[in-house]
């Protein structure tokens, strides 16, 4: 449900889009790993990360 407001309210946006997406199995692990394959297979082309945990955003920041 989260993801689908999120996409819903990005929609509005032209300016922006949703460039890739990933489960991580709401676990630290898989989310870290989901979270470091997106950031290299897309590197330079994003410049937000919206993770449903704060523990996977939070990987995305170190």
């Amino acid at each position: 449900m989260r993801k689908t407001g999120f996409a819903g309210a990005i929609a509005k946006h032209p300016d922006m889009k949703i460039i890739a997406s990933q489960r991580g199995d709401f676990t630290r692990a898989k989310g870290k790993a989901a979270t470091e394959t997106l950031l290299s297979a897309h590197k330079g082309e994003n410049n937000a990360v919206y993770a449903r945990r704060s523990s996977r955003r939070s990987r995305a920041t170190k």
